[in-house]
């Protein structure tokens, strides 16, 4: 870190003199203009050229000898990194056509814009600078909910239906296209301060809301395993009780949790990380018992117990460091 002075420049204006080395690094002479973005924080970025438009970002997928799990990881990669034109490559038939089309559906705002034998070119369309992360958390908050509410009259009284699955499905694929999306505001947003600086957030606020985003789709994973089990077993009266209490009182905690997450009020968020190990203790005895099903509820219901107790914890530990 270097220190320098301000100059004054006539009424209106400072100026500081900038480090010989960068400008050198950076090949600039007299005369050259340099880029200020504000950020947040209330710094500035100086930069030699500006940064390029995010939806000039491309990148190049040669799906050729390669599974659908490994194209969908690299697409992710390339997604989450920022990148908003995909040119998938190589001997593209109708089943590889397929494939592709069902892995941009798990991403908001991704359509294919040209396709051929041997090229499949993506887009996102989605236009960051109209983000209202609020909204979208809210939207991943309301999706949870729903799928409480499936499994929960599933125990009770029905057998969840294959219309439930169908729906949870939906419901699943909603929460991943957001979570996806949060992880890549996080990545760009940490690599362009100048996007930060549009979106009005504080860094710190992405990473809450990654964080947030990061366990609900954890979450959300555990009820639509939970669901896909419920469905294929016989529930006696017995378990339908218990299985039926524990996950009201699951969704319960986990409402509570996001109201405090929402409202930042630490206080409550230690009274509730405290009151948290009876749901955790509840899990753990259902895990002692001799019924498989209770003792595979309850190895779910430990997992979205200590979730919830991660979304608190960290939303804590931040509003310390303020």
């Amino acid at each position: 870190m270097e220190q320098r002075k301000l100059i004054r420049l006539g009424n209106s204006s400072f100026a500081v003199a900038l480090p010989k080395e960068w400008i050198n690094r950076s090949g600039l002479k007299k005369g050259d203009e340099v880029f200020i973005t504000p950020n947040s924080e209330g710094e500035i970025i100086v930069s030699h050229q500006q940064k390029k438009n995010l939806s000039d970002k491309k990148t190049v997928i040669n799906i050729d000898g390669k599974d659908d799990k490994n194209i969908r990881r690299e697409f992710t990669s390339d997604y989450i990194n920022g990148c908003s034109i995909f040119e998938f490559t190589g001997a593209i038939d109708r089943e590889k056509g397929k494939i592709i089309k069902n892995i941009i559906n798990h991403y908001i705002s991704c359509e294919v814009s040209e396709e051929s034998s041997t090229k499949v070119v993506v887009k996102d369309f989605f236009n960051l600078e109209e983000l209202n992360l609020n909204n979208f958390m809210r939207r991943i908050d309301n999706n949870i909910e729903e799928m409480f509410d499936i499994i929960i009259q599933g125990i009770s009284g029905k057998k969840i239906s294959r219309e439930d699955m169908e729906e949870m499905n939906k419901i699943d694929l909603d929460v991943n296209k957001f979570y996806f999306l949060t992880s890549r505001i996080l990545t760009l947003g940490l690599n362009n301060p100048s996007l930060v600086h549009t979106l009005k957030i504080k860094p710190t606020e992405l990473f809450n809301n990654w964080w947030l985003a990061f366990h609900l789709e954890h979450i959300g994973d555990d009820l639509k395993i939970m669901a896909n089990k419920i469905k294929s077993e016989k529930l006696t009266a017995e378990n339908r009780e218990i299985m039926a209490s524990a996950f009201r009182e699951m969704k319960e905690r986990h409402g509570e949790s996001l109201r405090i997450f929402y409202t930042q009020d630490n206080k409550k968020a230690y009274e509730l990380m405290e009151s948290g190990k009876k749901m955790c203790n509840l899990a753990e005895n259902l895990m002692k018992s001799k019924s498989a099903l209770l003792i595979f509820t309850g190895a779910r219901l430990k997992e979205m117990s200590n979730a919830s107790y991660q979304i608190l914890k960290m939303m804590s530990h931040m509003n310390m460091q303020r």
